[in-house]
C-alpha cells in the first residue's frame, strides 16, 4: 500500500484482543510496543503509518433559540466537533453563522466570536440585516467544515447545506427561526 495515498483503512478497524501484530509482524495499534501514529487499528492484515482519509463532516449541535422581545444582538453557542481531522479554523474555512431577516431577506454571515474547545459562540449582528423590530422573523443556520484537504467535508445545522471556503455557502432547504415579539 502507498503510505502517502489517503485511505479509509488507516485507523479504521477494531482490535481483536488476541491479535497483537500484522501479517508482516508489525505491532498493531493498542498492543505493547506499538510505535506508529495511528489512533486505532488499521483495517486489514497490514498495520502501517498510512494517511487517514476523512469522509465524515463535523457534527454541529445547539439548542435552537426561542422567540425574544429583545432587539439587542443575540448570541448562540454551538458545539462543533470533528474527531478525525479537526475543525477548519482558517480565515476562509472557519465556522459561520448565516442569518437573514424574513423569508426573502439576504443571507448574512458572521464568523464565531469566541471559541472554548468545541464550543463556538456566534453573534447575530442585527445591523447586517438593517436592525430588527417587533414582528420580524430571523432565519438561521450554522456551518462548519473539517480541516482535511482537499475534501473539507462541509456540514450545516439544520442539515442539507453545502459549499466550502466558506463552509455552508449553499444553504440547507430549511432554517431554524425565531421571532421578535412584543414584550408582555
Amino acid at each position: 500500500m502507498n503510505t502517502s495515498t489517503p485511505t479509509l483503512l488507516e485507523s479504521g478497524g477494531n482490535s481483536v484482543g488476541t491479535i497483537t501484530d500484522d501479517i508482516d509482524g508489525n505491532t498493531r495499534f493498542g498492543a505493547g510496543g506499538y510505535s506508529g501514529t495511528g489512533t486505532a487499528v488499521d483495517i486489514g492484515a497490514d498495520e502501517g503509518n498510512f494517511v487517514r482519509r476523512d469522509i465524515i463532516p463535523p457534527v454541529i449541535s445547539y439548542t435552537p433559540l426561542a422567540n425574544t422581545s429583545s432587539t439587542s444582538n443575540r448570541t448562540i453557542t454551538a458545539s462543533i466537533t470533528d474527531n478525525l481531522s479537526g475543525i477548519n479554523l482558517s480565515a476562509q474555512g472557519q465556522p459561520k453563522l448565516y442569518f437573514k431577516k424574513g423569508n426573502s431577506g439576504t443571507l448574512q454571515s458572521v464568523a464565531y466570536s469566541n471559541q472554548a474547545g468545541s464550543s463556538f459562540d456566534f453573534i447575530f449582528n442585527y445591523s447586517l440585516v438593517g436592525g430588527v423590530a417587533n414582528g420580524d422573523s430571523i432565519f438561521y443556520y450554522v456551518a462548519a467544515q473539517d480541516s482535511a484537504n482537499p475534501v473539507n467535508n462541509p456540514a450545516t445545522s439544520p442539515v442539507g447545506g453545502s459549499g466550502i471556503n466558506p463552509p455552508g455557502s449553499t444553504p440547507p432547504g430549511s432554517f431554524n427561526a425565531f421571532k421578535i415579539v412584543s414584550p408582555l
